[in-house]
């Protein structure tokens, strides 16, 4: 058995494997195209995961819907490290903040909401009645005082 090592054409300059890299057939065409589409759907997962913490905040009406957002995505630039942290702040309940009283929020006259809302129309415009003169009580209060002018 004599194997003959594969020979350049003689009318060609160039080497055999670059003539080789030259190679334009449909499988390298439909190579191409799977890459292009495995990167477009890896852009998008990539876009979709970084709005999910967003999407979220804005749902639950969360106040800090923006400093959410760069946190995820600060965190998916840097390898996804800080998407976690604002994926669980995004689900955090704020309202729930142990920390803030009613002495830091500036609002020290404001009442606590009745555990059971009124539900019917007459219980509201009794609870608003009922609220109207005990805010009228403290007006008067104050001006027997002379704290307002």
């Amino acid at each position: 058995m004599n194997r003959d090592p594969p020979t350049v054409p003689d009318d060609s300059n160039e080497s055999f494997f670059a003539s080789r890299l030259k190679m334009h057939d449909g499988a390298t065409y439909f190579a191409w195209l799977v890459l292009a589409i495995l990167f477009f759907v890896a852009v998008s997962v990539f876009v979709w995961l970084g709005s999910i913490p967003k999407k979220i905040a804005v749902k639950r009406n969360h106040p800090q819907v923006d400093a959410i957002n760069a946190c995820s995505w600060l965190g998916m630039a840097l390898g996804g490290i800080g998407w976690p942290i604002a994926f669980i702040w995004a689900l955090t309940d704020f309202r729930s903040n142990p920390l803030e009283t009613s002495s830091t929020s500036g609002n020290q006259d404001s009442q606590p909401t009745p555990p059971s809302a009124p539900t019917t129309e007459s219980q509201q415009i009794t609870v608003l009645k009922h609220r109207v003169e005990e805010l009228e009580q403290k007006l008067q209060a104050a001006n027997n005082q002379g704290d307002l002018a």
